[in-house]
This record gives structure tokens, sequence and C-alpha cells, in this order.
């Protein structure tokens, strides 16, 4: 089912939710979360369909968004789509060429903190669609992996999958495997984790 577009008072209770969280935990002052979602799960084989990312501003009410569907050369596989929603003919009608996205995407990104929920997964991605197009993929050392701090704050649990975290945290999975979703309840897991972890 196709994520639902969030109206701009359902963004901003997002960001005022996601401030009362971020308030007690230690956490870098500027950040971005990102997201991908792609065709499967090798980046030699598979093509990334949707790139997000939140520009998180510690401490403030508003914070930027980056969202782009982006346009693959190949199929898109029926489970993929029944798992985001996210079929060829949408991707052709309202994506945009990878070669155009990737910039903008690192241009958003500056030089800051990424998070991710699994990182290496996301990492790779980008770091081979940058040596397609040519372009200087993020530094190692930028990277923080939500998924990673998770388990760590809750060793004891059955299920590390981001949609059972988000749920038992009491965030919204509507929309859940869409890069946005993903992205805003990365933030949330990635704050609680912290905040466990540094006993904030």
């Amino acid at each position: 089912m196709k994520a639902k577009r969030r109206s701009s008072a359902e963004w901003w209770a997002w960001c005022g939710e996601f401030d009362e969280v971020s308030r007690c935990a230690p956490l870098p002052p500027v950040f971005v979360v990102l997201d991908l979602e792609t065709t499967g799960l090798r980046c030699s084989h598979h093509e990334i369909i949707e790139m997000a990312a939140i520009k998180v501003e510690v401490g403030k009410d508003r914070h930027a968004a980056f969202h782009s569907l982006v346009v693959p050369s190949k199929r898109v596989s029926a489970r993929i789509t029944q798992l985001t929603g996210l079929n060829r003919d949408m991707l052709v009608r309202d994506g945009k060429a990878l070669a155009a996205v990737v910039p903008s995407f690192l241009s958003f990104c500056e030089k800051l903190p990424l998070v991710a929920f699994n990182a290496p997964f996301d990492r790779m991605f980008i770091e081979a669609a940058c040596e397609r197009l040519g372009h200087t993929a993020p530094s190692a050392s930028r990277w923080k992996c939500a998924l990673q701090l998770a388990r760590r704050a809750w060793p004891y649990r059955k299920s590390h999958k981001l949609t059972s975290l988000a749920a038992d945290a009491g965030l919204s999975i509507a929309g859940a495997h869409r890069a946005l979703v993903d992205c805003q309840n990365t933030a949330h897991i990635f704050a609680l984790a912290t905040r466990v972890l540094t006993g904030a």
C-alpha cells in the first residue's frame, strides 16, 4: 500500500514528538538521518529507488527533509512492490534519474554525521552510487548505526526490526518501508537508544 503523504500538521507533530525524546539524549547538535529503498540487497546488481533524509537540529522544532523517488533501469519485483508500495510505473512517472538525485542528496547531507538504521547497507549503496557517478562518498567515520545501538540498548529483545522497535516505542508504523517514514522512526530509535546507553 502506498505510504500516505504527511500533511504539514502531521510533519510538525512528528517534530514535536522527536524533540520530546531528544531533549534528554546527548546527541550531536546537528545530524542527518537517512534511509534508502532499493530493488534488492546487492549493490552490484540492485538499484536505489527512493532516498530520504531528515536534517535534525536538536532543540529546534522544525527539521529540514529531503526526499526523492529514483527511476530504475530494471524492473521492480513484485516482492519489492508489495513491501514498499513502489512500482516501476510510479517511479518512472514521479522519480528522477539517480545522476540527478545523488548530488542533491550529498549537498543536503553536507559534512554532517549520518545515521541510518542498518548503516552498512545504506552506506554500501551510497558508496556504489557515488563511485558509479564520480562523486566522493561520505567517509566511514561519519556513519552511525541505529540498529547497532538498539541491539546494545535492548539486548534481550526477540526482534530488533525497525517496525518492531517503533511499534513498541508507541510510534506509528503506517507507511513503514517508505524512506521518509523510516527516517522518522530511525531518528526516534536512535535518540531513545542513545539515552538508554548513556543513562541520560
